[in-house]
């Protein structure tokens, strides 16, 4: 597998993206759809449809394990979005609940988020819309009601 690995690497450039054509995805049905696949010599890409657009990044190479490789970097999260022509766009990595984490293979994502999804953001120059005093207050609260 790893040769053959290899071999598929060797056909991209490296971090250059490149849409694959729909017999070269990977096989397996998705509940949400799968609406395009790039790849680079390095990473893997599945861009899904849906509420928001999820990317579901993956390293092209393989472990000691034999499990895909981790330690895909921020500045590479930023080249994917980037390079998959989400210049434009905010992104947004999630961190689940406890409860909700499903880790059983090496894969990040990002969510691509409208423009008024974003106002939180902090932008060159200039720091976001929100009040900080109103969310921590609003955290304290919701914490309180939990407990």
């Amino acid at each position: 597998m790893r040769q053959f690995l290899r071999a598929e690497n060797s056909r991209f450039g490296s971090g250059v993206f490149t849409e694959l054509p729909r017999e070269d995805w990977p096989p397996g049905s998705q509940t949400i759809p799968l609406i395009k696949v790039l790849r680079s010599r390095e990473l893997l890409v599945l861009v899904f449809a849906g509420e928001v657009t999820r990317l579901a990044i993956c390293r092209t190479e393989l472990n000691d394990s034999g499990q895909l490789k981790d330690g895909i970097t921020w500045d590479e999260m930023q080249a994917v979005k980037d390079g998959c022509g989400f210049e434009e766009f905010d992104a947004v990595e999630a961190y689940p609940r406890k409860k909700d984490i499903t880790n059983y293979v090496n894969m990040r994502h990002l969510w691509i988020v409208p423009p008024d999804y974003a106002k939180f953001f902090w932008r060159n120059g200039r720091s976001s819309g929100f009040k900080s005093e109103q969310i921590a207050e609003e955290l304290l609260r919701l914490l309180v009601v939990k407990r």
